[in-house]
């Protein structure tokens, strides 16, 4: 067996849960710091 599927395979969790839980963060901060919350009313049209 190589020596790099031996120490990776101890800490296979976090190379999947780590990226997730970092994105979601990432996605809840970006959401917070960015993206404006006021919500304006759109003029109405009669077509």
């Amino acid at each position: 067996m190589p020596i790099n599927r031996i120490a990776l395979g101890s800490h296979q969790e976090v190379y999947w849960v780590g990226p997730l839980i970092g994105g979601g963060l990432a996605g809840v901060i970006y959401e917070l710091l960015f993206i404006s919350h006021t919500h304006e009313q759109l003029p109405s049209t009669d077509y």
